[in-house]
Formats: C-alpha cells, sequence, structure tokens
C-alpha cells in the first residue's frame, strides 16, 4: 500500500501502466527498456550509421557526411539544430543521385575499352 500523500497525484491509467509493465517477463521488459534507450538517444544511433557507412563504402563524395557530424552536430549543445538534419538529408539525396548518375557508361573514365 502506498501513503495517502502519494495517492492523492497517481494517475489510475499510470498505475495500470505501471503494474503491466513490471508484471511482464524479464525480456520483454529488457527489450522495450532497450528499445526506449534508442528512442532517447537516436541521434548517436544516426551518427554511428553515417560513419559505418563510410567505413564500408568510403569516396570522397561521402567524407562529407562524418565531417557534417564530427564538426558539427557532436559539438552543438545539446542536439544538432533541424538545419543540421536537413543539410545531412539534402546532401544524402543528392549523393545518392550523383554516385548513380555516374556509374553509367556514357562517361569515358566508366567505359569499357
Amino acid at each position: 500500500m502506498r501513503p495517502v500523500l502519494c495517492r492523492q497525484f497517481c494517475i489510475e491509467e499510470l498505475e495500470h501502466s505501471r503494474d503491466f509493465f513490471n508484471n511482464q517477463n524479464r525480456l520483454l521488459r529488457l527489450l522495450l527498456s532497450m528499445f526506449t534507450l534508442l528512442s532517447a538517444n537516436s541521434e548517436l544511433v544516426c551518427y554511428l550509421i553515417i560513419v559505418l557507412n563510410n567505413v564500408v563504402s568510403a569516396s570522397v563524395i561521402s567524407l562529407v557526411l562524418p565531417m557534417l557530424v564530427f564538426l558539427w552536430a557532436m559539438l552543438a549543445v545539446p542536439r544538432p539544430t533541424k538545419r543540421f538534419w536537413m543539410t545531412a538529408i539534402v546532401y544524402t539525396e543528392v549523393m545518392v543521385v550523383v554516385k548513380y548518375v555516374f556509374q553509367f557508361g556514357f562517361f569515358p573514365w566508366n567505359s569499357q575499352y
């Protein structure tokens, strides 16, 4: 039983939600907690994916994104602004289109002799 002072500020739906969560399997609670952790730190997940992408498929044109992460995003406190995310998204779209166009054979450096 909880004290009277605490019960007057409790919301019944929150109590039911807390009880439901506490009655779940430990593995399910761990997975839900990890999902919440990833959701709360989604910018770090994005940074990691950008760096891993550059490690796997590095090129001069894709080097700009890790530079943006290390020189702009990680220095922004507490989080990067919407301008950073829009710049990263637009640059990624442009990078994909440029890489796609330059893989065709009508460019002299891509043709087979």
